[in-house]
């Protein structure tokens, strides 16, 4: 449709950074290490743990708040697709960690940039 100004590539590539972004707060959930009560309930789609577990988790990951009654109907489908990517231990770092630490040595290579190898 030439009238909607939406550019493909942008939003779907959005979309997909958001979608993997939210997959990896619900496989922390359910598969990370320190993350004991957590459970997925295949039947319902829906990630499971008794209220107090919620709680203590939500004061630490604000976003897995979304995801506390949510139906995630495709979870399964999206770990067979990025499970594997899933970094986990105390060195793991987050997308946007290591987006922030390129953007980080770019400007210390640009205010190093006096034409010496150092």
């Amino acid at each position: 449709m030439p009238e909607i100004e939406i550019k493909a590539k942008p939003h779907i590539e959005s979309k997909l950074k958001l979608l993997k972004k939210d997959f990896s707060v619900v496989y922390d959930m359910v598969y990370g290490p320190s993350t004991s009560g957590f459970g997925w309930d295949p039947i319902t789609k829906c990630v499971v743990a008794e209220a107090p577990i919620w709680e203590e988790y939500i004061k630490s990951h604000k976003r897995a708040a979304n995801f506390r009654h949510k139906e995630i109907p495709h979870f399964e489908a999206l770990y067979t697709i990025y499970g594997k990517d899933q970094a986990n231990g105390s060195n793991a770092q987050d997308p946007t960690d290591v987006i922030e630490e390129m953007k980080n040595e770019e400007v210390i290579n640009q205010s190093d940039d006096s034409g010496y190898v150092t």
